[in-house]
């Protein structure tokens, strides 16, 4: 399964490196191109109590190249964020409702 993180923050570099290791395809989608780059060439740390993980991941600050084929999108963003982030959304995804 292919996932797109919107927000590269603390919590977004969290549910990357988890479903990475559940053996997702994961990418990144940074507002930042540099620390996108940086993401992208470095991958992500992770420490917990059962040792220390380096995960390499997909980072972009390309919209387009972010969401291509995504299958799930998780938009990890501050709340006063969300109104900026939805129009890169509203062309590439559409939305489900499920129960």
């Amino acid at each position: 399964m292919r996932v797109t993180i919107i927000g590269p923050g603390s919590v977004g570099l969290l549910w990357a490196a988890r479903l990475a290791q559940a053996g997702a395809q994961v990418c990144l989608l940074d507002y930042k191109p540099e620390r996108a780059a940086l993401l992208q060439e470095k991958g992500i740390s992770l420490e917990d109590s059962q040792g220390q993980a380096h995960l390499l991941v997909e980072a972009t600050a390309d919209p387009a190249q972010g969401l291509a084929h995504t299958e799930l999108a998780l938009l990890c963003v501050k709340a006063y964020q969300t109104a900026q982030v939805t129009p890169i959304l509203s062309p590439t995804c559409r939305l489900q409702r499920g129960c």
